[in-house]
């Protein structure tokens, strides 16, 4: 009775898959996957049951920093794809964060204080961010009445010449 017991006990007791080592290389083939590879939808349902390997990464999103048109409107919805733009800002940055500092040990992440931005956070990785999210609007555009496309297109196209003013690097 004790064994059938234990055996019942320990396939109810989730098991924990430790995370596995730091790695910049599988780590940015993953974000770059989740920002360019995968659909929006893919994207979506990822961030909301996300693995253990995804776990380090920062999910949380501000839905574009949009406080006075906001991320919806009567003829657009762009909380996905500012999901994913915050995603690809915040993580790109923890990239630097985690592996940009001299004399990095094998395995670990960078100590407070001694990385800086550059390697996987720059001018050109922010460009491709941001067109990913004119792609990812433009897209959503294209599945809205014929009426609103227009307007929704207009949205977008404001939305991604806002996020490349004010984004920066």
């Amino acid at each position: 009775m004790v064994a059938v017991l234990s055996v019942v006990l320990s396939l109810l007791v989730p098991r924990t898959v430790p995370a596995p080592p730091p790695d910049p290389a599988r780590d940015l083939r993953r974000i770059e996957t989740l920002l360019h590879s995968m659909s929006l939808t893919s994207f979506t349902r990822t961030a909301h049951r996300h693995s253990a390997v995804d776990d380090w990464f920062d999910w949380s999103t501000d839905l574009c920093s949009a406080p006075v048109v906001g991320s919806s409107g009567r003829t657009f919805d762009f909380a996905t794809a500012c999901r994913r733009h915050d995603f690809g800002y915040r993580n790109l940055k923890l990239m630097d964060e985690r592996y940009s500092c001299p004399n990095r040990p094998l395995n670990e992440v960078c100590a407070a204080g001694t990385w800086s931005h550059g390697k996987w956070w720059n001018s050109e990785s922010r460009r491709r961010v941001d067109d990913q999210f004119r792609r990812d609007m433009l897209n959503h555009c294209a599945s809205r009445r014929s009426s609103d496309r227009p307007t929704c297109r207009w949205w977008a196209e404001t939305f991604h010449r806002a996020v490349r003013i004010a984004g920066g690097p």
